[in-house]
């Protein structure tokens, strides 16, 4: 018997089928693949240090772009698949947390400390003190700050902070006493003639133990990320060994090879530290790649334990379209050492219009 011709509508329809397969594979393979990229090489290419500084959110577009079609000529397959992998991306790949509880009857306790962080460089002549007043810590850390020191020991909005100290630009202010103060300067890619303030460590003592705090801030890759925004970052994925390009390559991976090794030196650093820790401050790292893994492999970080939302402190104010005129980087963090401290709470500065926001998270100590 003669091969019954199907409709054109049948051909059309199956290859139109065919077609939304190959795209949302495609779509879904290029957001796992930059979410992978961006994480595991960070700081080790250009191009991807590059990239971990813009909204997170564009390397999911080919998804939503893909998903429409993949719904209405495949839902079943590549619909649910490119659904899926879109809200884990925008959700807990991006670090979205769902809404926190709120702090029990621990908050009381002789054992728990309350950790505000803020780096109030470029404040824009707004005020911390409505976001201090309403969570009340008992350690506020502040950088970008050296010079205002003793501003800080005779401010009536600070008084209820009984001991005030700092080294370099670092200020903390506390409640329990200031036992100690070390600037931590490390050398940079090996040369001794680059010695880079990056962090202080103070020790305060508490009722019943003493405690390490450590104030970061590592330095701003700002110059560079500007200087780069018209396409140098490109370099690190055309310069190929053994081409022209290459120099151009091995010129911007030493920058980023000088900020990754500080901050090594520096997790390294905490990972020894003896006391139970605290680590708090602006890190200049977003909350992905090689500098952020390097630091969560001793430390928990209090925005992913306890905090709601993605928790962006910068910047402030922008006009950024592509941001929604709205923060998206997380590069201010609370982080506790995984073997002395509970985290029970996270808050983010909701708004204000301050370069960086604030952050607060209160920590009960867990033997």
């Amino acid at each position: 018997m003669p091969k019954e011709n199907k409709p054109l509508s049948t051909i059309l329809l199956k290859l139109a089928r065919r077609a939304s397969q190959v795209l949302s594979l495609l779509a879904v393979a290029f957001t796992v693949g930059m979410w992978l990229f961006l994480n595991f090489v960070g700081y080790h290419n250009p191009a991807s240090a590059f990239l971990l500084f813009l909204p997170a959110w564009l390397w999911s577009i080919p998804v939503w772009l893909a998903l429409p079609l993949a719904l209405l000529f495949d839902p079943k397959k590549s619909g649910i698949l490119t659904l899926v992998v879109g809200l884990l991306y925008l959700g807990p790949l991006l670090g979205w947390q769902g809404s926190a509880s709120p702090p029990g009857d621990a908050e009381h306790s002789a054992d728990v400390l309350r950790v505000m962080t803020y780096n109030r460089g470029q404040a824009q002549k707004t005020s911390l003190q409505p976001f201090k007043l309403e969570h009340q810590p008992d350690v506020l850390a502040l950088q970008d700050a050296g010079r205002r020191l003793a501003s800080y020991q005779n401010a009536d909005g600070y008084r209820e902070f009984t001991h005030v100290d700092g080294v370099g630009e670092f200020t903390l202010l506390s409640k329990h006493p200031i036992v100690r103060k070390d600037l931590l300067i490390y050398v940079q890619n090996g040369d001794t003639s680059r010695q880079v303030p990056v962090a202080a460590r103070f020790e305060i003592e508490m009722a019943t133990r003493r405690v390490a705090i450590y104030s970061v801030h590592l330095p701003t890759p700002r110059p560079m990320l500007e200087s780069e925004r018209w396409g140098g970052f490109l370099w690190g994925i055309l310069g190929l060994p053994g081409t022209d390009l290459a120099r151009k390559r091995h010129s911007r991976q030493a920058y980023w090879d000088g900020k990754l090794s500080l901050a090594t030196q520096l997790a390294e650093t905490v990972a020894k530290e003896s006391l139970p820790c605290i680590v708090v401050g602006d890190f200049n790292t977003p909350s992905m790649g090689t500098v952020y893994r390097a630091f969560v492999r001793s430390l928990q970080d209090s925005h992913q334990v306890a905090g709601s939302g993605y928790g962006y402190t910068f910047p402030g104010v922008t006009r950024n379209p592509v941001a929604f005129q709205q923060p998206w980087l997380r590069l201010d963090y609370v982080f506790a050492d995984k073997r002395h401290w509970k985290i029970i709470s996270h808050v983010t500065e909701p708004d204000r219009a301050s370069q960086h926001r604030a952050v607060f998270a209160q920590l009960a100590f867990s033997p």
